[in-house]
């Protein structure tokens, strides 16, 4: 059996984007951010993101906070 290891670098994430009246927590890894909104707003869309390999983007669908 004949294997290969790939070595793949992983790029640093762009920030990830703010969300009107709401925050994130970046995880340790780096990688991962939770949104959270302020108080009496509603977070519609992913509330976790994760970044891409290449550092260019996150996952999901970008939230939003409402009233």
């Amino acid at each position: 059996m004949l294997c290969h290891v790939i070595n793949q670098t992983v790029a640093e994430c762009k920030p990830p984007p703010d969300v009107p009246n709401g925050n994130y927590s970046l995880y340790d890894d780096g990688r991962t951010v939770q949104y959270t909104c302020a108080r009496g707003y509603s977070l519609a869309g992913d509330s976790v993101r994760s970044c891409d390999v290449a550092g260019q983007g996150w996952s999901g669908n970008q939230p939003s906070c409402g009233e």
